[in-house]
């Protein structure tokens, strides 16, 4: 009983981080709008849009990947597909990241 309820502990210390983030943004983005006006504002608010995109698009679904392949390498102790792996995932973001962030360049030239 007393994991469930430090479980429990756990996650309602997680969700007051999650909404004290979230509270943090709001007012961030408040106090931004004001200082900076509607239109700088506007290109604020789109450069934010495009590198949440570059970020989490070209490497989503990557990181899930690699989460059940290390381990499954570690419970067999093959340290060196693990190794290779995760050379592997790194370079895959790298290269998928800059060229999603080259087609989004060429797109608005």
């Amino acid at each position: 009983m007393v994991s469930v309820i430090g479980s429990r502990a756990k996650g309602l210390v997680g969700l007051g981080i999650q909404a004290q983030l979230i509270l943090t943004q709001f007012v961030a983005s408040v106090v931004l709008a004001r200082i900076l006006g509607a239109s700088e504002f506007g290109v604020y608010g789109i450069a934010t849009a495009v590198v949440t995109v570059v970020v989490v698009l070209p490497n989503s679904g990557l990181a899930p990947v690699v989460t059940r392949f290390v381990a499954a390498y570690r419970a067999t102790g093959d340290r060196s597909s693990e190794s290779g792996l995760i050379r592997f995932a790194g370079a895959a973001a790298v290269v998928s990241g800059a060229a999603f962030a080259g087609a989004l360049v060429a797109a608005s030239l």
